[in-house]
């Protein structure tokens, strides 16, 4: 019931079934190239779970690619820009910015989010009790334990991302029920007011992504 991923990014492609080998020459060359072809990739692969087979096979070629990640200061930097280029979809005082009715909140709300908190875990090559954490919060979470003077600024951060997800997919709910194919977008006027109030203040908060990047895009 699940549809095939739409970029084609699944075990059935070969340019995403390597042996490990094949797996480190792919990652030198997306880090080494840059492009943004590379970075999305990228983005792909420092997500991905092991599933099936040999763990520990997996295990050793994700920490090999955090460390390769983690010493290129131009691919962290790449990564932090790319983090922080989409805006929330609010405009004047607070208002949101509508087109057709909707919002997106992934491109404008959780995106910049998982995003943040993917570089920051591969900026200090998280790893937690062995593992590597994927999910937003929990890296949210590491990082804030490595960086405690900043830990407000992530528990907000933490808090918009539950909120935000919580409007997708009470949205994606409804959506269902009416038969429209889900997707991110949200209509405001679907929203209870204080899941509204809510939403606007998460939304405010994704901007700071950048304090916790260093302010790339001042550099």
């Amino acid at each position: 019931g699940v549809p095939y991923c739409k970029g084609n990014i699944m075990a059935s492609n070969p340019e995403w079934r390597h042996s490990s080998l094949r797996w480190q020459q792919k990652l030198q060359t997306w880090l080494r190239r840059q492009s943004p072809d590379d970075i999305l990739n990228c983005d792909i692969f420092f997500d991905a779970v092991c599933v099936h087979g040999d763990r520990q096979l997996a295990s050793q070629l994700f920490d090999q690619a955090f460390a390769l990640a983690t010493e290129s200061t131009a691919f962290i930097k790449l990564m932090s820009v790319n983090a922080c280029k989409n805006s929330p979809p609010l405009g004047l005082f607070g208002r949101f910015k509508l087109d057709q009715g909707r919002m997106d909140l992934k491109m404008g709300g959780i995106m910049p989010l998982f995003s943040t908190a993917r570089v920051l875990a591969i900026k200090h090559n998280i790893q937690v009790n062995g593992d590597r954490p994927r999910s937003t919060p929990a890296r949210l979470l590491a990082v804030s334990e490595r960086l405690p003077e900043l830990q407000s600024s992530f528990e907000k951060l933490d808090e918009a991302h539950r909120i935000i997800f919580g409007a997708i997919l009470q949205q994606q709910l409804r959506d269902i029920e009416s038969g429209v194919p889900p997707s991110n977008r949200v209509s405001p006027e679907s929203l209870d007011a204080a899941l509204s109030d809510r939403l606007g203040w998460a939304l405010k908060q994704v901007p700071n992504v950048s304090n916790l990047l260093g302010d790339p895009l001042s550099a």
